[in-house]
């Protein structure tokens, strides 16, 4: 099965900045989002950006946290458009004076008029720009969220087949050293337990040496008819004392290999 490609953090960001630019995002709000962040933090502040949130209001939210800077946009949203009401509010009282009398009606009711209409277009402009945001980063989130629910099951999908590799690797490598095992003590077997050149004696001290925990390699060396038990065990001193004499300097000592079992148990 073809394996699916999946998303890195690198590739989400080169995404987001690439939408950065081209909402064509001032500079120092550019050099904000490039910097190392994670990604829905750097996500909300190009929100943000697109809110008109100064650079270093931004710079100031990054360290906050995500609960705290999608506050702080909502805080701004909600001032920015009560400063707007309240300049519609002004317009609407000097209005009523200018009906009034008080000022010259016709003039400056006219230009009134004109500021009024201007700032119900501009909040109808800015109600649909936000309204345009809003879906556009819901449809981008909506992908992000499935990206990364694939790039989940990707990962879940590898675990699991290193894991079934892994198992049947370990069943294969416990029977071969069954057999190994097997076939040494058919080896032992026939050398010297079937071997009448031994005496009982020296087969009960070399199944001892068995039963202690010693490699029957090491055994199989000591395992010499002409030899006798006190010979025998002179030579395992000798070797525990000098392990470069059998087989080069990688054998372990014998009494090396006793303690560091004592200490397993």
């Amino acid at each position: 099965m073809e394996k699916k490609r999946e998303i890195t953090e690198e590739q989400v960001k080169e995404y987001q900045m690439l939408l950065a630019q081209w909402m064509q995002l001032p500079k120092d709000a550019l050099e904000i989002l490039n910097e190392d962040m994670p990604w829905r933090i750097r996500e909300w502040l190009y929100v943000c950006a697109l809110d008109q949130i100064s650079g270093a209001e931004l710079q100031a939210m990054k360290p906050q946290g995500l609960k705290k800077i999608q506050d702080i946009r909502a805080q701004f949203l909600k001032q920015k458009f009560q400063n707007l009401k309240e300049i519609q509010t002004q317009l609407n009282a000097l209005q009523k004076q200018m009906e009034e009398g008080k000022e010259k009606q016709a003039t400056v009711l006219s230009r009134l008029q004109e500021g009024v209409v201007q700032i119900l277009q501009y909040l109808e402009q800015e109600k649909q720009t936000l309204k345009e945001r809003e879906e556009q980063w819901l449809e981008e989130r909506r992908k992000y969220k499935e990206q990364f629910q694939q790039m989940e099951i990707n990962r879940m999908e590898e675990e699991k087949s290193w894991s079934l590799w892994n198992r049947l690797w370990k069943k294969k490598r416990r029977k071969t050293q069954l057999h190994r095992k097997q076939a040494q003590m058919d080896q032992f077997v026939k050398q010297v337990l079937e071997e009448e050149k031994f005496s009982q004696e020296q087969k009960s001290y070399l199944l001892d040496c068995l039963e202690q925990g010693e490699e029957m390699e090491e055994v199989l060396y000591l395992a010499k008819s002409c030899l006798s038990v006190e010979q025998m065990e002179r030579i395992k001193q000798l070797l525990s004392e000098h392990p470069q004499m059998f087989w080069g300097s990688r054998r372990k000592p014998w009494n090396q290999k006793k303690k560091v079992k004592v200490k397993e148990g």
